[in-house]
């Protein structure tokens, strides 16, 4: 068992903070690093811009083999047999990550015509018109 740990990451214009527990386990071509992920996700809200986190969760189960034994999109065993694993964890973050997050509770859209927040009731800048 590889003790808990964080990393930080950014994706696009998203930051995410992760924190994962492993478990390592020989096979007969490397390592199988297995485990949840869990994470948030720290961006603006894609209705009003506003800074919001969204909860991650996700589960790795990844082999790390040898160079002889890698094929070209597996995790390969680097010098001194070094696997990143944090890489792992935020690889594993990134396929579930909110890419238009939206405010808890939901924010009212924007208006298209002056971009304020009016809610139900009409644009006032209609009336100027």
């Amino acid at each position: 068992m590889i003790p808990a740990f964080s990393v930080e990451a950014r994706f696009d214009e998203a930051d995410v903070t992760a924190r994962a527990s492993f478990r390592a386990e020989r096979t007969n071509r490397g390592v199988r690093f297995s485990g949840p992920v869990e994470g948030v996700q720290h961006d603006a809200c894609g209705r009003c811009l506003a800074p919001v986190s969204i909860p991650l969760r996700a589960s790795v189960d990844e082999e790390a083999v040898e160079r002889k034994c890698a094929s070209d999109d597996e995790t390969v065993i680097g010098l001194g047999n070094a696997v990143d694993i944090g890489r792992l964890a935020v690889d594993a973050l990134d396929l579930v990550q909110d890419l238009a997050p939206r405010c808890a509770p939901p924010c009212p859209e924007r208006c298209g015509r002056c971009g304020g927040e009016h809610g139900p009731e009409p644009c006032p800048e209609r009336e100027r018109d």
